[in-house]
């Protein structure tokens, strides 16, 4: 039997956990969410183009390309020429659907976009379900200057329907069978809208309070 203690710190981590995943859509979302983690934790940020001090008893992290992290502690004992060191590694990117280059794919009175598969996705959960965006978008600022900034718009935008069991073959309703290129385009509107300025601004709206009209250079962005 498991005590009303454990049970409730069982709960506590996992809540911990969803949260720390719904932060972590993208790369740059993770490396966002875990440098605010870290910090909390004590670690003091580093970075590359700096000479280090490091000092025994300190721990310290620093970041690549606003997608990788690298967190370490430093030992009170530690010593270059006799201490070893362990490394523990982990991967920030998962199987994703990025918005493409040039996505804007209208067919018919079908607003639609063309995206980019990353991974090896189990294709078929992404379908039949709110889909909104997230990831890093580069930007001259007020002052001319390129800049970045991670975003991640929390209402929905897309989403990809899945075929009506009627439209497809015996063997495609058995094996949940995917074509990329042609089952995988997500829809924002039913209606000729101009959803390219809708998405546009609520790319100004995440990066607020940057005026970004005509000043957005380039995006990575991951439909999640």
């Amino acid at each position: 039997m498991i005590s009303k203690e454990i049970f409730q710190k069982s709960l506590e981590f996992g809540q911990t956990a969803v949260n720390a995943l719904k932060k972590s859509v993208s790369p740059y979302n993770f490396v966002e969410h875990a440098k605010k983690e870290l910090k909390s934790a004590g670690f003091l940020q580093i970075y590359e183009s700096d000479p280090w001090n490091l000092e025994p008893g300190k721990k310290y992290f620093y970041t690549r390309n606003n997608s990788c992290i690298i967190a370490f502690n430093v030992g009170k004992k530690f010593n270059p020429e006799e201490s070893c060191f362990k490394i523990i590694g982990a991967h920030t990117d998962s199987p994703s659907l990025r918005i493409a280059p040039n996505s804007y794919n209208p067919s018919g009175e079908i607003e639609r976009y063309n995206v980019q598969y990353y991974g090896g996705g189990l294709w078929f959960t992404w379908l039949d379900r709110d889909l909104s965006l997230a990831g890093k978008v580069i930007f001259k600022d007020n002052e001319g200057k390129l800049t970045s900034k991670i975003i991640q718009v929390e209402e929905p935008i897309f989403f990809i329907p899945n075929c009506p069991p009627h439209l497809k073959s015996g063997s495609e309703r058995e094996s949940l069978t995917i074509n990329k290129e042609n089952h995988l385009k997500p829809l924002i509107a039913t209606l000729k809208v101009n959803t390219i300025f809708y998405l546009f601004n609520l790319l100004i709206f995440a990066i607020q309070p940057v005026n970004l009209i005509g000043k957005v250079i380039l995006c990575d962005i991951v439909a999640y």
